[in-house]
């Protein structure tokens, strides 16, 4: 069974628009909907909040709806952590969306379709409902060789928006996270020497965001927050693809300014806002982007030069030597 997981606090205007236009998807009836309302920190957030409660009563709500009101406020990743829970607890795939998307007519159609063909596929690790080629390269707009394939798929080493996992793999990420794998990583030199040599985005990335507890966009308390950065660094690591469609079944509205981590950004916004429509789901030709060039050009457009990895070099040996006087 294929669910979607969905977390919120205060942004009425954006949930209502993604409940609708989930609604509004062809094959509907065959998910189950998860939600979790936040419980608003201070009284910043209690005007939207009370327009939530309010649009979520249960004569709003379908059969296959569930929701869930928080006593208490979690805030956004052990909010996320509590629905993905309660989604895998029914379902064998979910689908994350956060609460600024917009789905597509065909989109549910979309993730069922493509999930029936590429689960046994051991080199995916994931299904993505928004075009990889757009969302991580909206500045280049396709003017880069790279970017100009002819596909309806594309197998990609990096995550888009409406990612969706299997519970098996959602629970080996997790896993991760929560035991310190990715912190013992760094005394494993093999993986950090092929994390550099592939990547120096992800590479610097990796000290200055999974490394550093201090970090709020990448750290939930003392453990490392299962957030997108962590799943592209795993593919990388374990060279495994994520599927993504040429065409975008998920638009994100989430570049108003609005949300907690992303900022406001109108041009991306106004590409985000032309909602395509789509007849037919096509997930027949695939093409498999080149993994190498793909991060090169990634450290391109970050401008992820050899000045940051030495930055980042300086604070691997700062903790390397913190570890070292700790265990004396």
């Amino acid at each position: 069974m294929l669910g979607i997981a969905i977390t919120t606090l205060d942004r009425s205007k954006h949930i209502m628009n993604l409940v609708e236009s989930i609604k509004k998807c062809d094959r509907f009836e065959d998910v189950s909907i998860f939600i979790s309302v936040d419980y608003p920190p201070n009284d910043k957030y209690k005007k939207g909040y009370e327009k939530i409660l309010q649009y979520l009563e249960p004569s709003n709500l379908t059969s296959n709806m569930k929701v869930f009101f928080q006593e208490h406020n979690l805030g956004p990743y052990k909010n996320g952590v509590f629905i993905s829970e309660q989604a895998f607890q029914e379902c064998d795939y979910v689908i994350f969306c956060e609460d600024d998307f917009v789905l597509n007519t065909k989109c549910i159609q979309y993730y069922l379709e493509v999930i029936a063909k590429y689960r046994l596929n051991k080199d995916v690790i994931g299904f993505c409902g928004s075009d990889i080629l757009t969302v991580y390269n909206s500045k280049l707009l396709r003017t880069n060789e790279l970017l100009n394939v002819n596909a309806d798929i594309v197998f990609c080493p990096v995550c888009s928006y409406g990612i969706c996992f299997s519970k098996s793999v959602f629970s080996d990420l997790n896993q991760r996270c929560k035991s310190g794998d990715l912190y013992r990583y760094k005394y494993n030199f093999r993986w950090i020497y092929k994390l550099l040599m592939n990547s120096k985005y992800y590479f610097c990335n990796y000290f200055t965001q999974i490394l550093r507890k201090n970090q709020s966009l990448s750290h939930c308390g003392d453990e490392i927050a299962p957030i997108d950065l962590v799943w592209n660094i795993y593919a990388l690591i374990e060279e495994k693809n994520f599927v993504s469609p040429c065409v975008s079944y998920i638009s994100n509205y989430g570049y108003d300014g609005t949300g907690v981590h992303m900022q406001k950004d109108e041009f991306i916004q106004a590409q985000y806002e032309k909602i395509f429509e789509i007849e037919n789901v096509n997930i027949q030709k695939i093409v498999s982007l080149d993994r190498k060039k793909y991060y090169k050009e990634l450290d391109r457009i970050t401008k992820t030069g050899w000045i940051k990895v030495i930055i980042a070099l300086m604070m691997y040996g700062k903790y390397l030597l913190i570890d070292i006087r700790k265990e004396k």
